[in-house]
């Protein structure tokens, strides 16, 4: 069965990801009303729990070369889930250019209201001679709610990462 609220499969009962209840209604046209009442506001609320943090490693010269140091990381908040799925939220943050790598690794830190997780979203290097910006949206798609990074940089050209489950299941 699909979740009508967050979209991803499930087998049954109360939606495992969002918790949208199962119930059952005397018509199949009451129960497409029930649905057309209820989903807008449960999703809404839903969303209110969901959050994306970028974890922002620190480095260090050792032994020659530039590490990262892992208790100096820095957590941004990119949003909510309600204002990652209205559009595409960049942090307020100038991060500066790495010419030599043509992907870039993004750790983000998803909580899906349920459970937290670290991913890691790969996106290509945008290039420029600018600062980069880096930004997260939340997208519906076929199998429920994905996030999808985004890098920019000053010059206006922009990638994107592929698209990673809100649920944490691989697609």
């Amino acid at each position: 069965m699909k979740c009508p609220s967050c979209g991803i499969e499930h087998s049954g009962g109360d939606c495992p990801l969002c918790g949208f209840p199962e119930f059952v209604a005397p018509t199949p046209e009451a129960f497409q009303e029930a649905i057309r009442e209820m989903v807008p506001e449960y999703r809404r609320s839903y969303l209110r729990m969901v959050s994306a943090v970028l974890v922002v490693p620190q480095f260090a010269v050792v032994s020659g070369k530039l590490a990262p140091i892992r208790q100096f990381e820095n957590r941004i908040q990119f949003g909510s889930g309600e204002a990652l799925s209205a559009g595409i939220c960049w942090l307020p943050i100038d991060f500066g250019r790495v010419p030599q790598l043509r992907e870039l690794p993004l750790r983000i830190v998803i909580n899906n209201g349920r459970s937290s997780r670290e991913e890691v979203f790969t996106v290509q290097n945008p290039g420029g001679k600018e600062h980069l910006h880096v930004g997260l949206t939340l997208r519906d798609s076929q199998d429920g709610l994905v996030l999808i990074a985004l890098i920019r940089s000053g010059d206006g050209e922009y990638m994107s990462s592929a698209p990673h489950p809100l649920n944490g299941a691989a697609q």
